[in-house]
């Protein structure tokens, strides 16, 4: 088994979206995923998935961040050898946060939450495009997306121990995504 071969645990397993969270030895957990398309059907809402075993290039184009676009060949002549389709290497060292498209804040709301996450989490800046888009969405925020997922995102944004929190999601006016009064 996976578990015997490589010293590790598998914590979870997402039949559905055919993806694994697994622990390895060094307390270092890796997500492993199967290669799929997704499309929203509204905005907010969980996204379906299909085309299983498509292309990584298409597969990466549905993901949020740059910074969540790098894969690792597996296989073949470069095997180990970083993919990086949409710059996300040079993201991290430059530590900035940008989407992969202009529509990225309308297919999934909460992404603007895990955009301050990523800020607040590793100190990286929001890119000028990216924060205008997160901005443009929140001047028409769709209330009638269900809040789930928000709901969710804030919960790990404000698991995370570092001062400020609150004060960002004010500043930002990310608050829009639940009210239009910062203190309900």
């Amino acid at each position: 088994s996976l578990e015997e071969c490589l010293d590790c645990k598998i914590i979870s397993v997402q039949e559905n979206l055919r993806t694994a969270k697994v622990l390895f030895f060094n307390n270092i957990e890796i997500d492993f995923a199967s290669t799929r398309e997704e499309r929203y059907e509204k905005s907010g809402v969980l996204p379906v998935a299909y085309n299983f075993g498509c292309s990584l290039n298409k597969d990466i184009m549905r993901r949020d961040f740059t910074i969540n676009t790098l894969a690792i060949n597996l296989t073949g002549e470069n095997k180990y050898s970083l993919v990086d389709y949409c710059g996300g290497y040079n993201d991290i060292l430059n530590k900035k946060i940008r989407v992969l498209h202009d529509k990225s804040f309308v297919d999934d709301p909460s992404r603007i939450i895990r955009a301050l996450k990523f800020q607040v989490r590793f100190d990286f800046e929001i890119e000028e495009n990216t924060n205008n888009l997160l901005q443009q969405y929140l001047d028409n925020v769709d209330y009638s997306m269900p809040l789930e997922r928000i709901k969710s995102e804030l919960r790990q944004y404000f698991s995370i121990e570092k001062k400020g929190l609150y004060s960002k999601i004010i500043d930002t006016k990310a608050y829009k995504l639940i009210s239009d009064n910062p203190f309900i």
